[in-house]
Order: structure tokens, then sequence, then C-alpha cells
């Protein structure tokens, strides 16, 4: 979130036709939060005043209060985090194994293939289930 708003800073300095998309950001964000907060009750059953109790709030909030000083530190050091382009970041991995080691690219596909045929699953699920239970007969149940 921290880095969106340095984006939305960042292209509010620019011409006055920019100005669009950081409205668009800020509209989107302040429509997440409020369908968030409507759909609160009716998915956790309690209400949204117990969110608000500052036993509540300080456990949610100190890992955000973290997570913005170490990006605050990152920015004031003029650290630069690396861009990912819109997508999967799985995506990205995958294609730096690609570039970086093909033969292996070809044997994880290999490997995937092989692995969701019906025979590979069926021997890998009894295979777990005589594990599970030679483990709960040796171990017992506790």
């Amino acid at each position: 979130m921290l880095h969106l708003l340095r984006l939305v800073r960042a292209a509010a300095g620019g011409p006055k036709q920019d100005l669009l998309s950081p409205a668009a950001w800020i509209a989107a964000a302040i429509a997440a939060t409020l369908l968030q907060w409507s759909l609160f009750a009716a998915v956790t059953g309690v209400s949204a005043t117990y969110a608000l109790t500052p036993g509540v709030l300080f456990e949610l909030a100190w890992p955000i209060a973290a997570g913005a000083v170490v990006a605050w530190g990152l920015a004031a050091a003029g650290t630069q985090l690396p861009r990912f382009s819109p997508g999967d970041i799985g995506a990205q991995f995958i294609a730096v194994i690609e570039r970086q080691a093909p033969r292996l690219a070809i044997l994880v596909t290999r490997f995937e293939t092989q692995a969701h045929q019906w025979q590979v699953s069926t021997l890998t699920m009894a295979a777990a289930l005589i594990l599970f239970v030679a483990l709960q007969a040796l171990l017992g149940p506790r």
C-alpha cells in the first residue's frame, strides 16, 4: 500500500492528464476499504466495533507499522525494489528458471506431466495413506 501511495504521489507531479490515474487508484482503495467494512459483521459474526478495540487494533497494526518502517528505511536509503510486471510472480520465477536452466525447466515440466497421470496420483495417495496408518500405529493416538 505504501508503494502504491509513492506511485500515486509520483504520478500526481506529472502533467494534468495523468491525474486521472491517481484519482482512480484512490477511489479504488476507498471502495475496497468500505466494502470490507460493510461485510465484516456478516463474514465474522461479530460486530464491527469489536475490530476497533485497542487490543485488536494493536494486534493487527504492529506488523503493518513494522513494514512501514522497513519501507520508509529502504526509501530513505534510496534502495530500488525490483519491478515486477503485472501478472503472477510465479510466472516471473518460471521465466528465470527457463532462461537460466533450460534442462531443469524441461525436467520440471516432464515431472509435472507424469505426476498428473492417474497411476502416479493413485500410487502417491496410497503411499501417503500407508505412511499415515503406520505412523498412527507406531505413535498411537494422542
